[in-house]
């Protein structure tokens, strides 16, 4: 903390979470002795986020459809240097990819 308050940087906490439009199981109902029979199909959708919240209410994130990997986090994290105005520290990330990033991580510049 020390270190981000002398370097006049912010500190984002950081998350990542998905959402689906379907459950885990399909269910139905049948009488006993039948299959249940599900009259309606559902496509399977699903979107992830990937966000950052600073202590002041400052939230940046960004909507994906596939998987997160490297490519995809170092995008984000480009992305926030580019609109920020000052340093800044990315916190409860992915610690592997976090400890490249403060090591300066050549794919970071």
């Amino acid at each position: 903390m020390a270190l981000t308050e002398e370097q006049k940087a912010i500190i984002y906490w950081a998350d990542e979470s998905g959402i689906s439009n379907v459950e885990n199981y399909e269910k139905g109902f049948a009488p006993k002795g039948h299959p249940p029979v599900l009259l309606v199909e559902t496509k399977k959708e699903r979107i992830n986020m990937l966000s950052v919240i600073s202590a002041n209410g400052s939230l940046k994130f960004m909507l994906y459809e596939e998987s997160m990997n490297q490519q995809r986090l170092i995008q984000f994290m480009r992305q926030m240097t580019i609109i920020s105005k000052q340093k800044i520290n990315i916190l409860d990330f992915r610690q592997s990819a976090c400890a490249l990033w403060e090591k300066g991580c050549p794919l970071a510049e």
